[in-house]
């Protein structure tokens, strides 16, 4: 078994209607995500996001962490390393947030064959 911890994956967040895909589960074997980064560029305005784990594709399902407000200039930190999320071969952590294109995601973790 190969255990490799690594940036699993960042991205810019987009509203409801185009859900971000943040990583995926490793093929022949899964994703542990231990850390999750939230960064508002947004110089003025707190935003609010959603993060969606599990499935595939970018569907408005299965909603994990709802809510999460970000302030302006603000970044949030959800440290999961007493309880990571698993993302099995093929399953996804998504993510939108209320309105704009202005919070960055960046998702840290392991991957194992």
């Amino acid at each position: 078994m190969t255990v490799t911890a690594k940036k699993l994956g960042q991205t810019s967040l987009n509203v409801t209607a185009n859900v971000v895909t943040l990583t995926t589960g490793r093929s022949g074997g899964h994703s542990e995500v231990s850390s999750i980064y939230l960064t508002n560029t947004n110089a003025t305005t707190q935003r609010t996001v959603t993060l969606l784990a599990h499935g595939a594709g970018t569907a408005v399902v299965n909603e994990l962490f709802h809510a999460i407000d970000i302030p302006a200039k603000g970044t949030k930190l959800l440290q999961l390393s007493n309880s990571p999320i698993i993302l099995p071969d093929g399953e996804t952590l998504r993510a939108y947030q209320d309105i704009g294109t202005d919070v960055t995601a960046t998702i840290y973790g392991i991957e194992e064959d």
